[in-house]
């Protein structure tokens, strides 16, 4: 009896587990937000000429303190030729910044100016 008690103790307890962590990327939880770059006035501190690069490190950096969950960060250049921008701090650079994270962190992305797609 005590031969059958291991195996099934030891399948109630991997089904027990969640291996579910939303921290990790699934298609399933992911969604798509954009952001309009500004010359310097991203809480990120990173600035309209940074490389794509910083401004990824910047931002995950940035994101990570925040305990905001990211799997992916795009710097696009923005393909509309009409976008006005200006020297001033919070006048948009002419790059996007899309990121791919979770639906969860909607509210505090959208704090930040993050727009949900």
């Amino acid at each position: 009896m005590k031969y059958l008690l291991f195996p099934f103790l030891s399948l109630l307890l991997l089904i027990s587990c969640d291996s579910n962590d939303d921290s990790e990327f699934n298609p399933e939880n992911a969604v798509v937000y954009k952001y309009a770059e500004t010359q310097c006035a991203d809480p990120w501190e990173s600035y309209g000429g940074s490389t794509e690069s910083e401004v990824q490190d910047a931002l995950g950096q940035y994101l990570d303190h925040l305990n905001i969950v990211h799997f992916s960060i795009a710097v696009l250049e923005n393909p509309d030729p009409f976008i006005i921008t200006c020297g001033g701090c919070n006048c948009p650079s002419s790059r996007t910044i899309v990121l791919e994270g979770r639906i969860e962190d909607k509210d505090a992305l959208t704090d930040l100016n993050f727009i949900l797609q």
